[in-house]
């Protein structure tokens, strides 16, 4: 154990001397708050503080999130020392031989992941792009590692071991479904962006108040969307966008869960336009609500649901246009009704 831990204070050492170096050498930048809080925000949802070793990996995720606000030369920047570190780094993962030292190395660069200084984003993001590498390293060594260990244990493991390991493989599903919930976001947040539905400002704040709850069912996912107002001004402020996701092995639920995660989110999404983007919602609500009556017929709403106010209208109406874009129509019978063609004319208009 003395040994791993020279080993393992030699190596950390490494890693901040190359560090220090880096900040040396890079042109300083004006830091870019929005890197430092996105990329907080994408490790705080992931949980990595309290991330095991032995949980799934969310570190090529994490790369990808980073490769999304991060200046290329940076990412660069960071490949070319995870190649440095390669051959020095590899032998130290060799020299492992228990499981305890491979928990200890990923606890030691998980912290020091976590603690980089916010100095400037080139260096940021170089560093976090290294760190994500090694402790990607470290999980794929240390599967391999507890795999050989146990591998000649599984034919002969009593009732209660085989229990506990159906327990894990639950836990590895529940791990990778929520990392591609996260994949989804992040794939949906961009695709918003790119057609100029939110600027990138308002795609940080949303990302910022979206909470995701996962529970263990097979029914569709459903969303809340939150804002607080003043009692005098009357003014409304964005508080929070709430997604509920029910965890389902169920084939014919994965099959379907990318299209129910992109309606639900954009149904949620709706309600932040009509409150705080729009500023021809006026317009929208002319085509089937008068003082807040509902003025059209049952097909002139693209769901049932939609009839209940005029926000859900919207709310119902944008994520059916936003969902259906690039596809044919699904607003029934061919020709739509006027009133749903106004509708998608509204959102044509406005993006």
């Amino acid at each position: 154990m003395i040994v791993f831990m020279k080993r393992q204070a030699v190596y950390i050492s490494i890693l901040v001397g190359i560090f220090c170096s880096l900040r040396v050498n890079a042109n300083f930048q004006v830091p870019n708050e929005e890197s430092f809080i996105l990329q907080e925000f994408a490790e705080t949802t992931l949980k990595i503080s309290t991330l095991n070793i032995g949980e799934d990996n969310p570190f090529p995720v994490l790369k990808t999130f980073l490769k999304q606000h991060c200046a290329p030369e940076a990412l660069q920047a960071g490949e070319k020392l995870t190649q440095k570190l390669q051959i020095p780094w590899e032998k130290n993962l060799q020299q492992l031989n228990s499981l305890k030292e491979y928990e200890n190395l990923f606890t030691s660069t998980k912290k020091l992941t976590l603690n980089l200084k916010k100095e400037d984003e080139k260096t940021f993001c170089s560093q976090k792009y290294l760190l994500y590498n090694l402790l990607d390293q470290i999980q794929t060594a240390f599967l391999g590692y507890q795999k050989e260990k146990t591998e000649n244990y599984e034919h002969s493991a009593p009732p209660k071991e085989k229990k506990e390991s159906q327990n894990e493989e639950k836990k590895h599903f529940t791990t990778n479904f929520q990392r591609l919930t996260y994949d989804y976001l992040t794939e949906e947040i961009k695709n918003l962006i790119n057609m100029n539905i939110l600027n990138k400002e308002e795609a940080g704040e949303i990302q910022e108040k979206i909470k995701i709850n996962f529970f263990p069912s097979c029914e569709k996912a459903k969303g809340s969307f939150h804002l607080l107002q003043h009692k005098k001004t009357k003014e409304k402020h964005f508080k929070a966008l709430k997604l509920n996701i029910g965890i389902c092995q169920d084939k014919s639920y994965l099959a379907k869960y990318k299209e129910y995660f992109k309606q639900i989110l954009a149904h949620e999404l709706g309600h932040y336009l009509y409150f705080f983007k729009d500023q021809k919602s006026e317009n929208f609500n002319s085509i089937c609500w008068s003082k807040r009556k509902n003025t059209c017929k049952h097909e002139e709403f693209i769901t049932t649901y939609a009839q209940q106010n005029q926000e859900e209208d919207y709310a119902e109406s944008f994520a059916y246009w936003y969902k259906d874009q690039g596809k044919e129509k699904e607003f029934g019978s061919v020709p739509a009704n006027e009133a749903l063609l106004r509708k998608e004319k509204h959102f044509e208009t406005l993006f």
